[in-house]
């Protein structure tokens, strides 16, 4: 650390920005996800019959099965007018025990009308004051004398009218603010947006970061639609606790503007499904959606999931443990026997030392090799022309370990605990065959779902050389009980893709 180091970067404009870059992206429609569906499981295995759950804070749900997008393409419009704007008239209390501020409480927000503000000053245009006389401009009620050195918080209160006709009309709304260096606005009582600001701050609070002056004196969107119906026909408040950042601050400065409108093309494709009550999932799925709520599409979410499986779709395919040669020509293989992507960033492995990078993927039906690093130039000459993936360090014990796949939060995606004895295949261990996995749908942990390959060398990188596995499996048996009346049965199922 730098002695003498500004700090304020770290502990106050960085924490304070994501929520106003982010404000500002979703009022430009670049990021619309803090309303966007949540799954009751994000994809994976899962059993066949699921019943999968969507929930959403507000709106309506609509999803898709067969790959496509619930949103119809198209631009999305907006019309509206200002109905609060910032030359309109406010009243302001700097808040102190000599007037009665600090006993206030939330009764000056708007939720308690009417609220007797006679004694507070009033004005039109920004509240503020400075030194330097450079928010002049946007000040047209000085509070320097109350506020400098004395508080670090005012009380500003906007009463505005909204009609019947604009209020029925609007599915959108937008709070434009101008501030140094933080805020809380209220709307009838109730908190529709903030910036450098705890939830509910004391009457003598201060702003917990700062807002530089170019910044200011800017106007900053922030999308409050889903407070929509907080308007009501006829007499409206808007409430804002000023803050600034330390009583002997050189300036300050609050306004506000209030948009309402109508936003219109945001249309529902065709086929689209409404989300009422949980989805069954029978067979392998992918679900896109969204919400709708006031006119606007939230982000897109997608999951894929595989059902009737156990477990992940990895499977350790290919082990060459014992290769002759020595370790430097060892090699694992790795296969996505799903039929979606399956992440693997930040996977890492016990047995072998090795992190995949935090953006892999690796696709349905694809292999990933990863070989030893202990002599990449002789494993590429016994092994022209194959794309190896990554190499790892360290080496596979001879007399058998424990392999397995982990997840970035170190929980277990697939093992085998092979060995050079018992039911394992010999020909394995040092005669310069690998072990192969046989069924990709059986115990990938077995003995005896493992082979020698075929290929002395093995077969890095394709698919084994044994003979495929009947696609015709019998599912499920019942027999008839007492308790039951129905009959006898067994199921078959085929897993294969072509009729039998």
């Amino acid at each position: 650390v730098l002695r003498n180091l500004n700090s304020s970067v770290e502990t106050s404009w960085v924490p304070r920005r994501r929520a106003i870059v982010m404000s500002q992206m979703a009022t430009q429609n670049i990021q619309a996800s803090d309303n966007a569906p949540q799954f009751s499981q994000s994809g994976g295995a899962i059993p066949a019959g699921y019943s999968l759950k969507l929930t959403s804070p507000d709106g309506e749900i609509y999803y898709t099965l067969n790959g496509s997008d619930p949103r119809r393409p198209g631009e999305v419009a907006e019309t509206g007018k200002i109905i609060l704007a910032g030359s309109a008239e406010k009243w302001v209390l700097v808040p102190s025990a000599d007037n009665g501020g600090d006993a206030l409480g939330n009764t000056w927000r708007g939720g308690k009308e009417p609220f007797n503000d006679e004694d507070w000053d009033t004005g039109t245009d920004g509240v503020g004051y400075d030194q330097n006389a450079d928010y002049d401009p946007h000040i047209g009620i000085d509070v320097d004398s109350e506020m400098n050195d004395v508080n670090q918080s005012v009380f500003v209160r906007i009463p505005f009218r909204v009609s019947a006709a604009d209020r029925k009309k609007s599915n959108f709304m937008l709070l434009r603010m101008k501030y140094d260096d933080g805020f809380v606005a209220y709307l009838n009582g109730t908190r529709v947006a903030n910036a450098n600001a705890a939830v509910n701050p004391a009457w003598n609070a201060g702003a917990s970061g700062q807002h530089d002056d170019a910044s200011a004196v800017t106007w900053v969107s922030f999308d409050v639609g889903k407070h929509i119906n907080r308007l009501k026909t006829g007499n409206n408040i808007l409430a804002i606790h000023g803050l600034n950042a330390g009583l002997g601050s050189s300036d300050m400065l609050i306004n506000a503007e209030l948009s309402l409108g109508e936003r219109s093309g945001a249309e529902i494709a065709d086929g689209v499904l409404k989300y009422t009550s949980p989805i069954k999932l029978a067979g392998d799925t992918t679900i896109r959606t969204r919400t709708m709520y006031n006119g606007q599409w939230s982000a897109l979410v997608e999951h894929s999931f595989q059902a009737g499986r156990a477990g992940s779709p990895m499977r350790f395919t290919e082990i060459m443990y014992n290769p002759p040669g020595g370790s430097e020509y060892e090699f694992v293989e790795l296969h996505n026997s799903g039929t979606f992507d399956v992440l693997l960033g930040w996977h890492r492995f016990d047995g072998i030392d090795f992190t995949f990078a935090g953006d892999a993927v690796i696709g349905p039906g694809e292999f990933i090799v990863l070989a030893s690093d202990n002599d990449t130039d002789a494993f590429k000459l016994r092994y022209p022309g194959l794309a190896v993936n990554g190499w790892y360090r360290g080496s596979l014990s001879n007399n058998g370990e424990r392999l397995a796949l982990l997840d970035a939060k170190w929980r277990r995606v697939v093992e085998v605990d092979y060995s050079d004895g018992g039911a394992w295949p010999s020909l394995a261990d040092g005669d310069g065959h690998s072990l192969e996995l046989i069924d990709l749908l059986v115990d990938p942990g077995a003995a005896s779902n493992w082979r020698d390959s075929a290929a002395r060398a093995g077969s890095p990188g394709e698919a084994s050389t044994v003979a495929d596995v009947p696609p015709v499996r019998i599912n499920e048996v019942h027999m008839q009980s007492p308790l039951s009346s129905e009959p006898d049965f067994v199921e078959l199922r085929n897993l294969g893709q072509t009729e039998v």
